[in-house]
C-alpha cells in the first residue's frame, strides 16, 4: 500500500473523530463565554461597546460568530462555523502550494492528523479559525519571501492574513511580528535593502489594527485572569514549561514519535538545502518561544493552546523533512514509513481529551428535567460573582438550560429573592431548590459563598441533598 494511500486512511479516521467530537463533545464555560462575547442574541452594538469591551482577546473570531450565531442560536451549530475556517484554509494552503504538490500535500495531511486539529477544531473558540489563517500563511509566506525578488501577489495574501492572524490571537501577533523579523534580516544579509523595508512595512501594517486596538482598549476590569497575583517567577516558569512540553512533547512529538524520528534525522539535509523559509519558520518559531516566556515574568501567559501558532511551521518543516529521511535510508527511512501509520492512531490517543465533559451541565439538565415538574417553575440561582461581566452569569444559566426537555425552571437570583418568591421555591412541585453553575473546580471561597446565599433567603440547606457536577463546577440543592 502506498504511503499516500496511508495517509488518506489516516485523514479519514481524524475527520470520523474530529465529526464525531464536534457533536458529542459536550461545550464547556470557555465556548460559552466566546458565544456571550460575540452576542449573537444581542445589537451590533451591544456587542462591540458592553460584551467585547470585557473581553481581553482580539477580537476578529467575534465577527462571524455573531451574525452566525444570531442566525442559528444553537450550541451546536456554532461549532460548524469552524468547518468553513478549516476547509477555507486547507484550500487556500493547497492554492498557494500547488507549485510543490507532493510537499504541500505532506504537509496538509500532517496537519489534519494531529492532535492540535482535531481538539481545537471543535471548540467555539478563536484557535480553528487561528488555525485555519495560519496553515495557509506558511506557503504564502514561502511564495512571497523566496526567490531573488519579492513575489508581490503572494506577499498581498500574506499581509492579509497576517492581519487576520494578529486580530485573532496574540500570539499570532507574535508570530507575524516574528516572520517580518527574521525575513528582513537575513535580506539585509544579503544587502537587499530596499525589500527589507518593504517586509519591516508590511509586518507593521500587518500587526496595526491589533495594536491599535489594544490601546484604545481599557484593561483594567478584564485582566485578573492574566495577574500574578502572589505567584514567583520560578512558579510561573513551571508552570508556563509543563503547558509548553504538554503541548509540544506529549501531544505533538510523542504522538507521532515516528514523523519527530524521521524528521529529526532528516535535519542536516535539511539544512544542505539552504532555503529561506525554512531559516525563517524555524527562527519564528524561536522567537514566539521566548516571547512567550518573556511575558510568562509579568503575567500568567502561556496556555497550551496557545503555542497552535508554531504547529503549522513545525509541520510545514517535517513536511520538508520526510522524502529526505526516506532518501537517507536506514532508521531514519524506516521511521518515515512508519509515519502516516501512526497517524491513523494518532486522534485514538486522546480520546477522553477530545470527548471530556468538565461542566457536566448536560447532568445539571437531566436533574431538573427527571422530575417533570420544574418546567416555568421558581428556583433560586446563585451567580458567580465576575466583576469583569456582570451579564455573563445570568445569559450563561439561561442559554445552559434553555434546551431542558419539558422547558426551563424560572431562575430567581438568590441575592435578589423577596421573601414571597422563597416561599413560593419551597412549596414548588420541582425538588430542586437552588442551583450554582459555572463555579470553580474543586471547593474554593465561591462554593462557601452559594451555600451562605442560599441559607440566607432562607433555604433550610440541612433538609436538601447538595449534588455535586463537575468536579464543583455545578452544584444542586434538591429536597431528599
Amino acid at each position: 500500500m502506498s504511503q499516500t494511500r496511508i495517509w488518506q486512511i489516516a485523514l479519514a479516521a481524524t475527520l470520523v473523530v474530529t465529526a464525531m467530537a464536534l457533536v458529542f463533545r459536550a461545550p464547556w464555560r470557555d465556548e460559552y463565554w466566546t458565544l456571550y462575547i460575540a452576542g449573537g442574541d444581542t445589537t451590533w452594538a451591544d456587542m462591540l461597546t458592553v460584551r467585547q469591551m470585557n473581553d481581553i482577546h482580539p477580537p476578529l473570531a467575534y465577527f462571524p460568530l455573531h451574525v452566525w450565531d444570531s442566525w442559528f442560536h444553537n450550541d451546536l451549530a456554532a461549532r460548524f462555523l469552524n468547518i468553513f475556517y478549516l476547509a477555507g484554509g486547507f484550500a487556500l494552503a493547497w492554492f498557494a502550494g500547488r507549485d510543490r504538490p507532493k510537499e504541500t500535500a505532506l504537509y496538509l495531511f500532517i496537519c489534519a492528523t494531529s492532535f492540535w486539529f482535531t481538539f481545537y477544531g471543535v471548540e467555539v473558540r478563536n484557535y480553528a479559525l487561528l488555525f485555519g489563517l495560519v496553515v495557509p500563511a506558511v506557503p504564502a509566506a514561502r511564495r512571497a519571501f523566496s526567490g531573488d525578488k519579492f513575489n508581490l501577489g503572494w506577499l498581498a495574501v500574506w499581509f492579509f492574513l497576517a492581519m487576520a492572524m494578529s486580530f485573532t490571537h496574540y500570539y499570532g501577533t507574535l508570530l507575524v511580528g516574528g516572520t517580518g523579523l527574521v525575513a528582513g534580516v537575513l535580506l539585509a544579509l544579503r544587502k537587499r535593502f530596499a525589500d527589507f523595508v518593504i517586509v519591516g512595512v508590511v509586518s507593521v501594517l500587518a500587526v496595526a489594527p491589533t495594536m491599535s486596538w489594544v490601546l484604545a482598549k481599557d484593561f483594567g476590569g478584564t485582566v485578573a485572569e492574566y495577574a500574578v497575583g502572589g505567584t514567583t517567577l520560578a512558579a510561573r516558569m513551571e508552570d508556563g514549561s509543563d503547558q509548553f512540553l504538554r503541548g509540544l512533547l506529549l501531544k505533538t512529538f510523542i504522538a507521532n514519535i515516528a514523523l519527530t524520528v524521521a524528521a529529526f534525522m532528516a535535519a542536516g539535509r535539511l539544512r544542505k538545502q539552504h532555503e529561506r523559509n525554512d531559516a525563517i519558520l524555524l527562527w519564528s518559531m524561536l522567537i514566539v518561544v521566548i516571547l512567550a516566556f518573556a511575558s510568562q515574568t509579568a503575567a500568567v501567559s502561556i496556555k497550551e493552546r496557545s503555542f497552535i501558532v508554531i504547529i503549522p511551521p513545525m509541520f510545514y518543516l517535517a513536511a520538508r523533512a520526510l522524502p529526505l529521511a526516506e532518501e537517507k535510508g536506514g532508521f531514519a527511512a524506516r521511521a518515515a514509513r512508519w509515519a502516516p501509520i501512526l497517524a491513523i492512531a494518532t486522534p485514538f490517543l486522546f480520546i477522553p481529551e477530545h470527548f471530556k465533559d468538565r461542566e457536566r451541565l448536560g447532568e445539571v439538565r437531566k436533574s431538573i428535567a427527571a422530575p417533570g415538574t420544574c418546567a416555568g417553575e421558581p428556583m433560586l440561582v446563585f451567580y458567580r460573582p465576575t466583576p469583569q461581566s456582570p451579564g455573563f452569569q445570568p445569559w450563561f444559566n439561561n442559554r445552559v438550560l434553555a434546551p431542558t426537555r419539558g422547558g426551563p425552571p424560572k431562575l430567581i437570583p438568590v441575592e435578589q429573592a423577596t421573601p414571597p418568591e422563597v416561599a413560593a421555591v419551597k412549596v414548588s412541585p420541582c425538588p430542586v431548590k437552588g442551583l450554582a453553575l459555572s463555579m470553580p473546580r474543586g471547593e474554593r471561597q465561591d462554593h462557601i459563598d452559594a451555600r451562605a446565599a442560599f441559607a440566607k433567603a432562607g433555604l433550610d440547606l440541612s433538609q436538601l441533598d447538595e449534588v455535586n457536577r463537575g468536579e464543583g463546577r455545578s452544584l444542586i440543592f434538591q429536597a431528599r
